[in-house]
């Protein structure tokens, strides 16, 4: 599931960048440059990050027996070397899904904040900026469910509670990380252009007599009062409501999971 989802969510953020091409005011190799950051695999240090997550994966397997299934710890016990080599893949694989998930969060960030270009009369056009947090979130809430299966296990459902507060947590960072950034743009972008009609109008004041309609004046006033009332957010409340279906949908899988756990211990006494 893990190297799919990585896959899907990757040419899904290139596919979200290409979209807004027209709202990055730089050149073509620099905008290159900011879909590799965005969709592209990852630099030396994700991988550098990968590579201690392994080490951490087979260290684990001997550290505690549970990783193992109680094999014996020795290189010697076929059962054991396959715990070693499944642990250390496992591991390599979900790290890799973090930290590029994670890195890739903080780069549509950044855009948001600071390469887009804001257009305050079409600000749902934004909207793609966005979409890729949704489609990161729908695959730690996949991730969670596929994982709620641990709650089936004895001492593997152990750690149960701390990685759905964690998936859940990486889901809301994904969503909400770029929106927030982006909120934060076309908010400075909506005062400044505020802060100059206001300038703009006090001139037309100072240009006629009050007694005396200006076309000027009601102009710049109109435009003022259309931009005061332009949206902040790129999407609108269906979208939130999507995203909270997504985390209802993991929590629920894991409620689900324990439900059944309980089930199946009354059941064999």
């Amino acid at each position: 599931y893990l190297p799919a989802a990585l896959t899907m969510i990757r040419r899904g953020a290139a596919r979200d960048l290409l979209e807004l091409r027209s709202r990055f005011g730089c050149s073509d190799s620099e905008f290159a440059t900011l879909v590799r950051q965005g969709s592209g695999p990852g630099g030396p240090i994700a991988h550098g990050m990968s590579v201690i997550a392994i080490m951490l994966g087979a260290l684990g397997t001997f550290v505690d027996p549970t990783l193992s299934g109680g094999a014996r710890p020795s290189l010697a016990a076929p059962d054991f070397v396959w715990a070693v080599a499944r642990m250390m893949l496992l591991s390599w694989l979900l790290a890799r899904f973090a930290i590029d998930d994670i890195s890739k969060t903080r780069a549509f960030m950044r855009m948001g904040r600071h390469e887009i270009e804001v257009d305050l009369l079409d600000v749902r056009s934004l909207a793609p900026l966005a979409r890729r947090g949704q489609r990161s979130a729908l695959g730690w809430v996949l991730f969670s469910t596929i994982v709620s299966l641990f709650w089936l296990g004895d001492s593997a459902s152990d750690a149960n509670l701390p990685l759905l507060v964690g998936v859940l947590s990486l889901a809301t960072f994904a969503f909400a990380g770029p929106l927030l950034a982006l909120h934060r743009n076309i908010i400075d972008v909506k005062r400044s252009e505020l802060d100059r009609l206001r300038s703009e109008i006090r001139d037309a004041q100072s240009e006629v007599d009050a007694t005396i309609d200006s076309p000027r004046l009601a102009n710049v006033a109109a435009y003022y009062q259309l931009v005061e009332s332009a949206r902040e957010w790129p999407i609108d409340a269906a979208s939130v409501l999507k995203f909270l279906g997504y985390l209802l949908l993991g929590l629920g899988s894991w409620l689900g999971g324990a439900l059944v756990e309980r089930v199946l211990d009354s059941a064999l006494g």
